[in-house]
């Protein structure tokens, strides 16, 4: 799925960070299925979609593709993050 994102301002990138850091923290980990993580975000999920792209791209988290498909849930597969032709359904706090 293609989604078109906005840019998102100084303090929106701020706050996006912030709150994908405390869902990292609230979940005492620094692994997360992106369905979790999305589920502990209070944004819409487009907005949840481009503050996941920009914390990847900021290298605050990188996001991984399950390599055992066979544990991929039908939530896994709703919540991935398509990014370089690749359903991405991890996320790791760096």
């Amino acid at each position: 799925m293609n989604v078109m994102l906005t840019p998102m301002t100084t303090t929106q990138h701020t706050d996006a960070l912030t709150a994908i850091y405390d869902a990292f923290n609230i979940a005492g980990t620094r692994v997360l299925d992106i369905a979790d993580l999305r589920a502990l975000l209070d944004m819409s999920r487009t907005d949840a979609t481009a503050a996941l792209i920009e914390a990847h791209r900021a290298g605050m988290i990188h996001l991984e593709p399950q390599v055992y498909s066979h544990r991929v849930t039908d939530a896994d597969t709703a919540a991935a993050i398509h990014l370089g032709g690749v359903d991405r359904h991890i996320a790791v706090l760096l």
